[in-house]
């Protein structure tokens, strides 16, 4: 077997450093991945890492499944008729795609991070008109639905008050190494969904978007009805807000796929078999390890239909929570 571990990838959105940069108790996290390889399986992890914390790993060794894949910068659906407003609090890679897609499609958007606005004006300008930078409570008050996309660690310095009420997207994935040992996630007492929903009170949580890489969230989104559209899962207690949420996800290109209330958010969560791998491929045969690695940095992705994900998150089995770091 050979491994081989990669810090950072070349495949990157189009905004500035000043956008992923992150530090201790900040609101952004710079996503690398890390890859294992053999000749039967690949072993991947979406990685935030923040200076001056120890890099933390969500690892989950799975078979390829074959795919193709075509790479697009393009908003991936039209404009809408009614125009709503996408807050956002973290504008790291995760958040920063999701702002792009909103504005495509023809949503405002309301962006920010812990260092303040004034950090996000070159995101802002590449955004558009559509966009404006703000304060996290800000974001939270001005969107019809607003994305958290932040460390775990940082959950606690979410502005409550503006978040009640609102339908709050749900990002995080839980990085012991990187967010320090929580006993109730240890437990599988909560998960980090559950948690997040217990500290927002009267906020409605659902889970999205945690599960897929940044670079493969951005180059899959399709047009619905596109017969290679990709689906994603989502999971939340509220049906009315996974109704919301669902069409959020289907104006940024992709389709939603319920798998229950926040107690079964972790079958989407860091080492289950919906997490991130399947947004990949198959690679092709003979190759070594290093090459096979390489590949998966370069392939833009392959689409995962709903049916898919469905399957995979009937069949998860429950395992330690929490990404782990790979020796």
């Amino acid at each position: 077997m050979s491994r081989v571990f990669i810090r950072g990838t070349s495949i990157r959105p189009s905004y500035p450093p000043s956008a992923t940069r992150s530090h201790k108790g900040h609101f952004d996290a710079q996503l690398t991945l890390s890859v294992r390889v053999d000749s039967k399986y690949l072993r991947a992890e979406a990685v935030a890492r923040l200076p001056g914390r120890p890099t933390a790993r969500g690892a989950r060794t799975h078979h390829l499944g074959a795919r193709t894949h075509h790479l697009s910068d393009s908003s991936p659906v039209g404009r809408e008729h009614m125009t709503q407003t996408l807050g956002l609090i973290g504008s790291g890679m995760i958040g920063g795609t999701l702002a792009r897609f909103a504005v495509g499609a023809g949503w405002n958007v309301v962006v920010s991070n812990s260092r303040g606005p004034e950090t996000l004006g070159e995101l802002v300008a590449g955004l558009g008109e559509r966009a404006k930078a703000a304060t996290p409570a800000e974001a939270a008050a001005s969107g019809d639905l607003v994305v958290v996309s932040i460390p775990l660690f940082a959950y606690t310095q979410l502005p409550q008050a503006e978040l009640a009420g609102k339908v709050v997207i749900d990002t995080l994935n839980y990085y012991p190494d990187r967010d320090g040992r929580l006993t109730e996630l240890d437990s599988d007492e909560l998960t980090s969904s559950e948690l997040l929903q217990r500290h927002l009170t009267g906020a409605r949580v659902v889970k999205a978007f945690n599960n897929i890489t940044a670079p493969h969230l951005s180059s899959l989104a399709r047009p619905s009805g596109a017969p290679d559209r990709s689906a994603l899962p989502i999971a939340g207690d509220d049906a009315a807000a996974k109704k919301e949420a669902a069409a959020l996800l289907d104006a940024l290109g992709y389709d939603a796929v319920d798998i229950g209330d926040l107690t079964e958010s972790w079958r989407s969560s860091p080492n289950t078999a919906l997490y991130c791998l399947p947004y990949g491929g198959e690679a092709p045969s003979g190759m070594s390890p290093q090459e096979l690695l390489r590949w998966f940095l370069e392939t833009p992705g392959a689409p995962l239909p709903a049916h898919r994900v469905r399957q995979l998150a009937d069949e998860a089995v429950r395992g330690p929570a929490g990404g782990a770091l790979v020796d």
